[in-house]
């Protein structure tokens, strides 16, 4: 796309939105002047605040160039008549998805990853087309949280719960802490809880309460965090206990595969 296309289209998404804000034509009362000029000014503020919005959309040759050097890399070592033409229902979801995610270097390089297991015809049964589907809900963070867990059996993750003692009911005081996300680079890792609810959400993970006695440490760090200890003493608030729950994250059979197509580079 050249320059002047970009422009091209920059102005006329700036003009559709020009178009859909309305401005008063009666202008005579003092009142409906005032409110014209709140508008128009609104109008000039979205205009500003999409236009690098626009320009970031990739088109088919920005597409094109950076898949041409992506593929090449990953498929280097498949002999060429490995090399197949992908599924049209992994291929075209996975090129439109592109087109918003590829900015993004995180998510771009789990789509390249899913399209090259998808053109190699021995590991193109494991691309599969609801995959393309997963990615399209997943953060840049939850991508780093995956590449972990693609390297790891389980996760281990504490809850703080504040109990009322005469009925026995509780609030969260901290639910599914874990250091998962300052372990694997989060932009934001005070959203960790979130990232994990949406892992759990897409069936990537799965949840599994960890009774045992004398476990080895595994939750000691988890334990001695510094949220954790806040936590503890605002559950503890008044008469009410707090009370720590462990638990354990593993990754699912679906997740395991996800892990294995999309978030581990082809070899």
């Amino acid at each position: 796309m050249t320059q002047d296309d970009k422009a091209r289209d920059v102005a006329e998404a700036v003009k559709a939105v020009m178009q859909a804000v309305p401005v008063y034509e009666d202008v005579v009362q003092p009142a409906a002047r005032e409110v014209g000029k709140g508008l128009q000014t609104v109008a000039k503020m979205i205009h500003v605040v999409l236009a690098p919005v626009a320009g970031l959309v990739w088109g088919y040759e920005t597409m094109r160039d950076y898949l041409g050097e992506a593929l090449a890399r990953r498929l280097k070592d498949v002999p060429p008549e490995r090399i197949i033409t992908p599924q049209l229902m992994i291929a075209g979801p996975a090129l439109d998805a592109l087109k918003y995610a590829g900015p993004d270097p995180e998510l771009r390089e789990l789509y390249a990853n899913l399209l090259a297991r998808a053109m190699d015809q021995q590991t193109a049964t494991m691309a599969h087309p609801a995959f393309v589907e997963i990615l399209r809900q997943l953060t840049p963070d939850e991508a780093r949280i995956l590449k972990l867990l693609a390297r790891t059996e389980g996760i281990p993750i504490i809850s703080v719960t504040s109990v009322d003692p005469t009925s026995g009911l509780y609030v969260w005081a901290l639910p599914r802490f874990s250091t998962i996300g300052e372990e694997a680079g989060c932009d934001f890792p005070g959203l960790t809880p979130t990232y994990l609810d949406n892992l759990l959400r897409l069936g990537m993970l799965e949840l599994h309460e960890d009774t045992r006695d004398g476990t080895s440490g595994a939750y000691d760090k988890l334990h001695a965090h510094p949220s954790v200890v806040e936590a503890m003493k605002q559950a503890q608030a008044g008469n009410r206990h707090g009370r720590i729950d462990e638990a354990v994250l593993v990754v699912t059979s679906l997740g395991r595969q996800f892990c294995n197509a999309v978030v581990i580079p082809p070899a």
